[in-house]
């Protein structure tokens, strides 16, 4: 499921700001977010919410935005958070549309609007080279007349058919969680790391290696374990591929996986020089898992969700990346959901990295123990998971 960054909202609630006329606080029906308006808003209004890290298009109407927000490099307008007379302003709100007057809230605008996500990869390498065997077999079709179909085991619409793109869903999304249904519910916490998401597959015999948008590589596993390993000279490699031959990922998974009896994924957080100006301070390239998943034995060749498998808990987590010899996301604690309100939890997402720079945030899961991770909750993303970003985190970028 694609993240929404820009939706219909009805303001639910307007405060005023000591010693600010033009400006209010809005709060939002049904969202945790809020976000500094002029005061020709009023309660009950229809508004489209656009949510931070969200790039505007190069329009007139959003000319008001270039002083603070224009990127050069995301050629758009950035939205980001604001503090403003000891308020975070969450992001911006805008008129919603003609012809969109009537749709509900929740609506999502952010094709209507043109509106793009800031992505954390922007990888070198964005195509797999073709083998030796591969370009033979082109040259001997085309000589022949063949019409050549492209084989892609495992991949449509530009990534993987059998896994779930790595995006938690924000806590000012999911407000219902502060009702008293959820009080009590087995959680565990994770920092938050700051780089780039990472997937590697072993699945039909084939290896996989993804950013959040790209297939980087995928080839049959006995090519990658050849291509992608510790002996391999690194320099002039983009970082995914210089990450999974220091750690001779496609070996390990591949050897994993027969012990196992089943094909699995691995997703992570690629951190250090380089990537996200290196918040973390790391000396080299790290990798730290947050997600295993299972998928199911055969995944569709066409455009739609993947099948649906079986997402690891945090012990099988670290069961696996034990037996790979690789580093989990850092463990916070487990614990039970007794925050009392969005505002608690956002303090409890405050911290610092070991380097003493502020942390993202945190990642809160259900505790399922040994087995399988729940399913997704209304508004989340994959399974029972969201993340609470650090407002230092974010007014610092």
């Amino acid at each position: 499921m694609e993240r929404k960054l820009a939706y219909i909202a009805t303001i639910s609630r307007l405060d005023k700001i000591p010693d600010k006329d033009r400006i209010v606080y809005a709060s939002f029906k049904d969202l945790g977010w809020q976000v500094i308006v002029d005061t020709t808003h009023k309660v009950g209004d229809k508004v489209v919410y656009i949510e931070i890290d969200s790039i505007m298009p190069l329009k007139p109407e959003y000319e008001f935005l270039r002083k603070r927000c224009f990127s050069e490099r995301w050629e758009g307008f950035v939205i980001k958070g604001m503090k403003m007379a000891g308020l975070v302003s969450y992001g911006l709100v805008v008129p919603v549309p003609a012809g969109y007057e009537d749709k509900p809230d929740g609506f999502d605008m952010t094709e209507v609007l043109e509106i793009r996500k800031r992505e954390d990869d922007n990888p070198d390498i964005p195509t797999v080279p073709p083998s030796f065997f591969e370009k033979l077999v082109d040259r001997l079709c085309k000589k022949l007349g063949i019409k050549r179909k492209a084989q892609k085991i495992g991949v449509t619409r530009g990534w993987l058919s059998f896994a779930h793109k790595t995006d938690e869903t924000r806590i000012e999304n999911l407000p219902y969680l502060f009702g008293d249904e959820f009080k009590g519910t087995p959680v565990y916490t994770t920092v938050k790391c700051d780089g780039q998401s990472v997937t590697f597959a072993v699945f039909m015999k084939h290896f996989f290696m993804a950013s959040r948008n790209m297939v980087l590589y995928r080839g049959p596993i006995r090519r990658a374990i050849k291509e992608l390993n510790p002996r391999r000279e690194t320099r002039g490699l983009d970082n995914f591929r210089k990450i999974a031959s220091r750690l001779d990922l496609p070996r390990k998974m591949f050897r994993e996986s027969v012990r196992r009896g089943r094909d699995f994924v691995i997703q992570g957080e690629l951190c250090g020089p380089s990537i996200q100006k290196n918040p973390m301070g790391l000396p080299s390239l790290e990798l730290f898992v947050f997600n295993v998943y299972y998928p199911s034995p055969v995944a569709p060749e066409q455009s739609g969700p993947p099948q649906e498998g079986e997402f690891c808990s945090w012990d099988g987590i670290t069961k696996m990346c034990s037996a790979l010899g690789l580093k989990t996301v850092p463990f916070i604690e487990r614990r039970q959901f007794d925050w009392p309100d969005q505002a608690a939890l956002k303090e409890y997402a405050k911290g610092k990295y070991p380097n003493g720079k502020d942390r993202e945030g945190v990642v809160i899961r259900y505790d399922s123990g040994s087995g399988p991770m729940p399913e997704a909750l209304y508004d989340m993303s994959n399974m029972w998971s969201f993340k609470c970003v650090n407002d230092d985190y974010i007014l610092g970028k």
